[in-house]
């Protein structure tokens, strides 16, 4: 694979974030603008590009119940935790990727 193959994702992604920057200067929140970021790169691949593969498409499969289920539950705790205790944990599984690097 190309040098130029691999980087285009990623510059596309690059470009529809800023795109998305752009047109909503304030955003209501950051995961409005990583919804609509995956929507538009999900259009783009599908219409623009070849399309997802089957291999991105198992993994995409078996990642969605993961991670609906996974926001679902840290979305209820978080919103019942205080702040500082929420940052003290992300802090320290931050620093427990780091050691197991």
């Amino acid at each position: 694979m190309k040098t130029s193959e691999r980087r285009a994702p990623y510059i596309i992604s690059l470009l529809l974030s800023l795109s998305v920057w752009l047109i909503y200067t304030y955003p209501n929140s950051w995961g409005t603008i990583h919804a609509y970021n995956s929507w538009v790169g999900v259009l783009v691949c599908l219409f623009f590009l070849d399309g997802i593969n089957e291999e991105v498409q198992t993994y995409w499969l078996a990642a969605v119940p993961v991670v609906v289920v996974g926001a679902s539950l840290g979305a209820f705790f978080c919103s019942r935790m205080h702040h500082l205790h929420i940052r003290y944990l992300l802090i320290a599984l931050i620093f427990i990727e780091l050691l197991s690097i």
